[in-house]
């Protein structure tokens, strides 16, 4: 039998006693609402904290930090040389949509495994930029993911997969390529040389690219100007990846003596050797 003051409750699956005191005869809506108002703004503070400290990937070689919108830092541990970002974007054309992150409110943000993963909202859109570094790699990858759209299918026109703004301004920025136009190809990459014999590669798996710079400015885009359905899952962009090195100072001429050919070649000096050992190094780590 229930103790004196006790009221009784039906349950599914049999019957308990509650004590009388525990359930209030009314229920003050303004503390409630005030309660749960305070919950939220904590939770939202909460958040926001989370954020506000750098997610981290690491290995032997690459250290790489990121703030609330992307990458803010990468680190050569090699010699702890730093490369800060004061931004770093992305912007796409879907459809009639230009999506520049830029303009977008702040991402959500989480980790895996050896990546960090934002999660942005763009009018119907929904984007993953995914930020890796596996152990062994010299240069860290960005990709984006259209994981979400307002049709079955829309057409993917322009992609900048990177849109970033240095801290410090390089010395010299090159860009080689081989610009053809029965081919259609474009650059290979954005070489960044700094003082202190510092340099940063900058490119992405695509050899249509387009390379733009400006003082502290640098955006690598390309245009595919095809059609996606949502069926065959997420569109995934090609990556960009960020290779840091130390020049040699030694120089290989800017283009290739040709074969059965002596002398009267143009020699004027191109890649550093260690810029080419970092593109090569890029093109090793994918291959089957």
């Amino acid at each position: 039998m229930p103790g004196r003051g006790a009221d009784l409750i039906a349950m599914a699956g049999g019957r308990s006693y509650v004590p009388a005191h525990i359930l209030p005869d009314t229920i003050d809506m303004p503390r409630l609402l005030s309660s749960i108002g305070r919950a939220t703004a904590l939770l939202a503070a909460t958040s926001r904290l989370l954020l506000a400290e750098p997610a981290i990937l690491s290995n032997a070689h690459v250290r790489a930090e990121l703030g609330e919108r992307g990458l803010t830092a990468l680190v050569d541990r090699t010699d702890n040389t730093i490369f800060r970002f004061a931004q770093d974007g992305f912007r796409l054309v879907l459809d009639t949509s230009v999506l520049e992150s830029r303009a977008l409110a702040r991402p959500t943000r989480r980790t895996a495994q050896g990546r960090v993963i934002y999660g942005w909202l763009a009018g119907p859109y929904r984007i993953e930029v995914i930020y890796e570094l596996r152990p062994g790699w010299r240069f860290l990858s960005k990709q984006l993911v259209i994981t979400g759209s307002p049709s079955p299918s829309f057409r993917v026109h322009d992609v900048t997969v990177l849109d970033a703004t240095l801290g410090d301004a390089p010395s010299e920025i090159l860009t080689p390529g081989s610009r053809r136009a029965d081919l259609q190809t474009g650059d290979y990459a954005a070489v960044l040389r700094f003082a202190g014999a510092h340099g940063l590669l900058a490119t992405a798996q695509n050899p249509f690219l387009r390379v733009e710079h400006d003082t502290r400015a640098v955006s690598i885009r390309y245009v595919p100007d095809m059609e996606w359905r949502t069926s065959y899952g997420p569109f995934a962009t090609d990556r960009a990846l960020l290779a840091p090195y130390r020049l040699t100072g030694r120089r290989l001429p800017e283009r290739m003596q040709p074969e059965w050919q002596m002398g009267g070649v143009d020699t004027a000096p191109g890649l550093d050797e260690a810029e080419v050992a970092a593109f090569t190094d890029l093109v090793r780590a994918f291959l089957l």
